[in-house]
C-alpha cells in the first residue's frame, strides 16, 4: 500500500485544488481513492474538479470543514488531500442527500448501495451534513444494513457559523447530504475519547426532541442546568456552555458528550447534536490534562487495536476543543500523533460532529477527538 499526503494553502481554488493533489500523488502514485477535506473559504466544485482532474479516475469522499492539519501543520484555510493506492485495495464511494425527517431511511439506503456488491467487513468513512440534523437516526440507519464487522469512522463539517456545508465525493457536490466511502484491502483501527468527567449526580433527559432538551428531572432544563453549576445567569450561558457540556451515559462508565449550543426563550437547551430522550445524562466539567495524556493514550490504544504495521491516520478533532483551548489544540494534536513517529502521514480535519464507536456501535460525538489507523 501507498499513501500521499497533499495540503495547500493557496487561496485560489483551482490552484489550491491541484497542488494538494499533485503533492499527495508524489506519496502514492495513481490513487484507489482521495479523502479531500475544505475549508469554507473555498467554492468547493471548483476544488473538486481541480482534485479530479489530477487524480483521474480514483474515487473521492470528503467535505467542508472548520480547519485542516496534516503532521506538520494546522490551517484554518486550505485544501488537504490523503491519497491511497495499492494492490486489492477498492472503494466504493455514495453520495446520499437526505432530510431530517428520513435520516434513518437514508442511512439505510446509504448503507445498502455501499455494500450492494455483497461485502462483508471493511471501513465506512462518512461526513454528513451537521446542521441537516438526525445524524444519529442517520447512523442507526447505517448500522442496521452493515452490522458490527465494520470499522467506522469519520465527521461533520462547520465553523460554527452554522451557515452551510457541503459534503463530495467525485459524483460531486451537495449540502444536506451524506457522503461516504467503504474502503476494502485495508486493515483499520479505530478510537474516541472526550476527557470530561461527570460534575454530579445523574440527572433524566424527561423531555427531548432532536436537538432540543425541555426538561431535565421534570423541570425547565436551563433552570435545572444552572442551579447545577451554581446560578448561570443567561448572559453567561455561552461560556458555561462551553465548559460544562452534557454526557449522555452508555454504560460501564462511557459517555457520548452533547455540546450545548444556544438557550431558547422558554429556558429549554438547544444541543449540537441529538439528545435521547428519557436518557440518563451528567453535566459534565473538564478532566485536567495540562500534559494531553489523553491524546497520547488514544493513540496507544488505537494502535493496539491495529492487527497491521500502521500506515496513515485520519482525525476529526473537534473544533469547540480549539476554541476551548485556544493555541494549546495545536499541543494536543502534536500529543495525539507523537506516538505515530515523525512524518506518519496524516490527514485531520477540525471537526464540528466526530464518528467513533462504543462497543463497534457508531455514535456521533462531540468536544471530541476521533482517530482512524489504517495499515
Amino acid at each position: 500500500m501507498k499513501i500521499g499526503i497533499g495540503i495547500s494553502s493557496n487561496p485560489v481554488a483551482w490552484e489550491a485544488g491541484q497542488e494538494a493533489a499533485r503533492q499527495a500523488l508524489c506519496g502514492s502514485g495513481a490513487a484507489v481513492l482521495g479523502i479531500l477535506l475544505i475549508t469554507d473559504q473555498y467554492e468547493p466544485r471548483a476544488v473538486l474538479a481541480s482534485v479530479r482532474s489530477a487524480l483521474g479516475g480514483a474515487k473521492i469522499v470528503g467535505a467542508c470543514t472548520a480547519g485542516i492539519f496534516s503532521a506538520d501543520e494546522c490551517l484554518e484555510q486550505g485544501v488537504g488531500i490523503l491519497t491511497l493506492a495499492g494492490e486489492g485495495l477498492t472503494a466504493t464511494t455514495v453520495l446520499e442527500n437526505y432530510a431530517d425527517g428520513d435520516a434513518w431511511i437514508a442511512g439505510l439506503r446509504l448503507g445498502q448501495q455501499l455494500l450492494a456488491a455483497g461485502q462483508q467487513q471493511g471501513t465506512l468513512i462518512c461526513f454528513p451534513d451537521g446542521l441537516t440534523g438526525n445524524i444519529t437516526r442517520l447512523l442507526e440507519g447505517l448500522y442496521n444494513a452493515a452490522g458490527p464487522d465494520f470499522v467506522y469512522g469519520g465527521g461533520t463539517g462547520d465553523n460554527l457559523r452554522f451557515l452551510r456545508t457541503c459534503q463530495l465525493t467525485e459524483q460531486g457536490v451537495s449540502a444536506h447530504a451524506v457522503a461516504a466511502a467503504l474502503l476494502q484491502g485495508v486493515t483499520m483501527a479505530e478510537g474516541v475519547a472526550h476527557g470530561w468527567e461527570a460534575a454530579g449526580a445523574p440527572l433524566i433527559v424527561t423531555n427531548a426532541k432532536g436537538k432540543i432538551v425541555y426538561e431535565l428531572d421534570g423541570r425547565p432544563a436551563f433552570e435545572v442546568y444552572s442551579e447545577r453549576l451554581g446560578g448561570v445567569t443567561p448572559d453567561r450561558f455561552a461560556d458555561f456552555a462551553m465548559r460544562y457540556p452534557l454526557g449522555v451515559s452508555y454504560g460501564f462508565g462511557q459517555f457520548v458528550i452533547r455540546d450545548p449550543l444556544r438557550l431558547m426563550p422558554d429556558r429549554s437547551m438547544e444541543f449540537v447534536t441529538e439528545v435521547p430522550n428519557r436518557a440518563v445524562a451528567y453535566i459534565m466539567k473538564p478532566r485536567a490534562d495540562r500534559d494531553f495524556v489523553l491524546a497520547t493514550e488514544l493513540t496507544h490504544r488505537t494502535l493496539a487495536n491495529l492487527a497491521a504495521v500502521p500506515r496513515f491516520a485520519l482525525v476529526n478533532y473537534c473544533v469547540s476543543r480549539s476554541l476551548l483551548l485556544g493555541p494549546g489544540y495545536r499541543d494536543e494534536i502534536r500529543a495525539l500523533l507523537r506516538p505515530l513517529g515523525s512524518g506518519f502521514p496524516v490527514l485531520g480535519s477540525l471537526a464540528f460532529g466526530e464518528i467513533g464507536s462504543y462497543y463497534q456501535v457508531p455514535q456521533v460525538h462531540n468536544k471530541s477527538i476521533g482517530l482512524l489507523v489504517g495499515g
